[in-house]
């Protein structure tokens, strides 16, 4: 098939975004930031590498450390007091009204490592004054080299707060930090998309059991089943001391259950009321034990490639329920996001019976992404699975615009490369807002030579959004892309 350079506008018309025609998927499950990030969900590694909480155990030095210094472990072996490390992390909110946004003063934030998602610190859900408004100062464990400084460790802040959005969402790319470059200002910075809706519901707990820093708890609606991609009402991380917090819980029953590997979580059921009466709800969740736990494994092969791609490849696995199946992507659990071989072959440990969703975390640059429809719906039920070959499609690559580009009124572009394939290819459009819910998605054809637009919903200004483009071929299979990692902004009005 030959390939030709094709341009498809997109234009902003009278507060109405209008996109032309391709076909992509974006999946930010691999963004690299330039240098100091590692990928996000399904992105790098292999489990934790004990640098610090959860994965290392606990560190032990000779003596006691005095009362403003910390426990430990040291590059090299061994273990020595030192000043704490606490990181800095900006909380804003888009508000309309500036580029910057406004300061959120309670968010409950928790650092989370990049290789492995286990939680690093213990959430903190206030400002600090000291530092300014909307500035939070989580106190990190850190392997310290022989100067005392921290050792290389690549960590998000994942944040959560009442009547917004959780952070990161996944469908754009996720801000990550190095402890090893720790800056003189704001180490992190998030903002928080406000969610529309009447939700009045808190709830608090702990999970009782080991290996539970960095779980998913995941209330879903009790008339849904944990298949249903996006049957979620809430998802909160667990932090290192094994806490939740679920917000924005509308009326209704839940089914409360928590995902990692090696981890059986008993699954309750709540009761929320509703109109403010629920706030504050309690509910503890308990680690079963003699459960039986599956692997989940198969092989990565590629478009007239033998054998698979190569070993930096990484997947993960994502619960069904958080999994946003229009972008492809969703939060990975710890130990569930694993490096293929170099045979392509990947294998997942310790998988309860459940529904999943397999991401593809591949290395920035790369050009090939999963094909869902290989691998629409994962059930684990009563024994080992095994799914075979799990096709990579090869993206289209996209050269414009450029990743965060003001999208002002006049028209801009997408420039991208395409086959005679595609020009039978029924197109999907879909953008996601700042909080990564889906605004728009409208079917639309693309012919040979022409320009199509597809219109959405007014765009709010100042605020980050995402888009994505899907071909469905008439065999069945589908196009998916990283869509360059494309995003654009709005300017003021």
């Amino acid at each position: 098939m030959t390939a030709a350079r094709r341009r498809l506008p997109v234009a902003l018309l009278g507060g109405v975004f209008a996109l032309g025609g391709c076909g992509l998927v974006l999946d930010w499950s691999s963004y690299d930031d330039g240098g100091q990030g590692a990928a996000a969900a399904g992105g790098s590694g292999q489990g934790g590498d004990g640098q610090g909480g959860g994965a290392g155990g606990t560190p032990s030095c000779e003596e006691a450390c005095p009362a403003d210094m910390v426990c430990e472990f040291v590059e090299g072996g061994g273990a020595a007091c030192f000043p704490p490390l606490f990181v800095p992390v900006e909380v804003r909110r888009y508000d309309g009204a500036s580029e910057r946004g406004s300061a959120v003063d309670t968010a409950r934030v928790v650092i989370v490592a990049a290789d492995d998602h286990r939680a690093l610190s213990k959430a903190v859900e206030r400002s600090d004054p000291a530092l300014g408004a909307g500035i939070y100062r989580i106190q990190v464990p850190a392997r310290r080299d022989a100067n005392g400084k921290p050792v290389t460790k690549v960590v998000y802040a994942a944040v959560q707060a009442d009547r917004f959005e959780n952070q990161p969402s996944w469908v754009r790319p996720v801000e990550m930090g190095n402890l090893a470059k720790m800056p003189e200002g704001p180490f992190l910075s998030v903002k928080l998309a406000a969610r529309s809706g009447n939700f009045d519901t808190t709830v608090r707990g702990r999970v009782n059991g080991a290996g539970v820093a960095g779980a998913l708890v995941v209330a879903t609606d009790h008339n849904r089943t944990e298949g249903d991609p996006g049957a979620a009402g809430a998802w909160s991380i667990v932090d290192a001391e094994g806490a939740y917090v679920l917000h924005n819980l509308p009326q209704g029953t839940f089914k409360i259950r928590v995902h990692a590997a090696g981890v059986w979580g008993r699954e309750e059921t709540l009761d929320v009321l509703g109109s403010g009466s629920s706030v504050g709800v309690t509910q503890d969740l308990e680690i079963l034990t003699e459960r039986p736990l599956f692997t989940l494994s198969g092989r990565l092969t590629t478009p007239d490639v033998d054998p698979a791609p190569d070993e930096r490849r990484r997947v993960g696995l994502v619960p069904m329920n958080v999994f946003n199946l229009m972008a492809g992507v969703g939060p990975v659990a710890p130990g569930w996001q694993v490096q293929v071989d170099g045979q392509g072959a990947f294998t997942f440990q310790g998988v309860p019976s459940g529904y999943y969703a397999l991401v593809a975390g591949l290395e920035p640059m790369d050009r090939l992404t999963l094909d869902p429809l290989a691998v629409s719906v994962i059930a684990v039920t009563d024994g080992d699975k095994n799914l075979g070959d799990v096709p990579l499609r090869e993206a289209i690559r996209l050269e414009k615009p450029i990743d965060g580009e003001l999208v002002t009124s006049g028209p801009i572009s997408l420039t991208f490369e395409t086959t005679e394939e595609l020009k039978s290819a029924a197109l999907v459009a879909f953008v996601f807002g700042p909080g990564g819910r889906p605004l728009f998605g409208s079917p639309f054809p693309v012919t040979e030579g022409g320009e199509v637009e597809a219109q959405a919903g007014g765009l709010l200004p100042y605020r980050d959004y995402s888009y994505v483009l899907q071909a469905t071929y008439l065999n069945g299979s589908v196009e998916r892309s990283e869509l360059h990692r494309g995003f654009f902004r709005t300017p003021g009005q």
